[in-house]
């Protein structure tokens, strides 16, 4: 996928998965926690104190992933859900998905991810929009 590091281009897993009467799994569903509003807020310094990871120790190697993740704020609709609850929406709306493994460093996040499981799939919308931004590609 154009802009994206080469280690991080899996263009065609899911259908290979499919092809192969696989199912995907999911992990860094919020792109390292970029896919906060926290985050896109305060920037690294948004990151829950209790939160591990490689961006702890390197944060700012989280702007790029913040960078990335601003171009889908239009999905928190003027506050009614989170970007965390767009993005687990999303995810789980592929039918190729068999699980979403994601780190929480507070219950709030738990049930963030509750809630938007609940929600179901995004509205046509909003997907056709992800699609435009994912065919731009993510350089620059």
């Amino acid at each position: 996928m154009r802009g994206f590091p080469e280690q991080e281009d899996y263009a065609g897993l899911f259908d290979l998965a499919e092809v192969n009467g696989a199912s995907v799994a999911v992990i860094r569903p919020l792109a390292g926690g970029a896919l906060t509003d926290a985050i896109l807020c305060k920037g690294s310094e948004g990151r829950h104190e209790l939160s591990r990871g490689w961006y702890r120790e390197h944060p700012e190697q989280l702007e790029p992933e913040i960078s990335r993740a601003r171009r889908f704020e239009f999905l928190r609709h003027g506050g009614t859900q989170t970007l965390s609850e767009a993005a687990y929406r999303y995810i789980l709306s592929d039918t190729r998905v068999a699980t979403i493994v994601g780190g929480f460093s507070d219950p709030a996040h738990l049930e963030e991810a509750a809630r938007a499981s609940d929600l179901g799939a995004l509205g046509d919308d909003d997907k056709q929009e992800i699609a435009a931004i994912h065919k731009r590609g993510f350089g620059g």
